[in-house]
C-alpha cells in the first residue's frame, strides 16, 4: 500500500478508504461505493442519508469518522489522533437473529482491520504506519451499532494513532 498525503487527514482519509479497498470491497470512484467518511458524528442524518443513497447496499461498507487531535506536550509534542471507524451491513428485518448474525460478521470484520493497523504499526519496511512514524496506541474499544436506515447494523471501534507532530507534509 503505498500512500502519498500532504497532512494528517488526507492520509488518514486515503489509509482507511485502502483499508475499504482491501476487506470490504470498495472500488474508488464507485457510484456506490463501501466507503464514507462521516463528517457530522453527532448527527445521524448524514449516515442515514449515505447508507440511502451513497453506500452499496451489498456486502460490508466502512464508515470513517472525522477525527479529533490533541498534542502531547509531554513528550517532544507528537500529536494523537482519536479515531473511529464503523462496519455495516444490511440485514433481513424479518428474522430477528439476522441482526446478530450481521453485528458478528461486522465485528469479525472490523476486528481483522484492527489487526492490519497493529501490523502496520510494527512491520518495518513494510507497514504503511511505522514507514510514517504512526503508532497504534492504547486499546480499541468496540460497539454494537443499533439499527440505521432500517435495515443496516454493525460494530464500531474507537483507536488513537500517535504521530510525530513535525510531519506534517507526507511524502512517499
Amino acid at each position: 500500500m503505498d500512500l502519498t498525503a500532504d497532512s494528517i487527514d488526507e492520509f488518514y482519509i486515503a489509509y482507511f478508504e485502502a483499508m475499504a479497498a482491501q476487506h470490504c470491497g470498495h472500488v474508488i470512484n464507485a457510484p456506490k461505493p463501501h466507503f464514507y467518511v462521516n463528517n457530522f458524528i453527532d448527527s445521524l442524518s448524514e449516515i442515514n442519508e449515505a447508507i440511502r443513497s451513497k453506500l452499496s447496499p451489498e456486502g460490508f461498507s466502512m464508515i470513517l469518522d472525522t477525527f479529533d487531535d490533541q498534542i502531547d506536550m509531554n513528550d517532544a509534542m507528537p500529536g494523537i489522533l482519536s479515531g473511529a471507524f464503523s462496519i455495516i451491513a444490511k440485514f433481513d428485518s424479518r428474522n430477528p437473529a439476522s441482526i446478530r448474525a450481521v453485528r458478528s460478521s461486522c465485528r469479525a470484520k472490523a476486528r481483522t482491520i484492527l489487526m492490519q493497523m497493529k501490523r502496520d504499526t510494527f512491520a518495518l519496511n513494510e507497514g504503511i504506519l511505522s514507514e510514517k512514524q504512526i503508532e497504534v496506541i492504547d486499546n480499541a474499544d468496540g460497539m454494537r451499532l443499533g439499527v440505521i436506515g432500517d435495515t443496516f447494523t454493525g460494530w464500531a471501534y474507537t483507536f488513537k494513532w500517535r504521530y510525530p507532530e513535525h510531519l506534517f507534509v507526507w511524502v512517499s
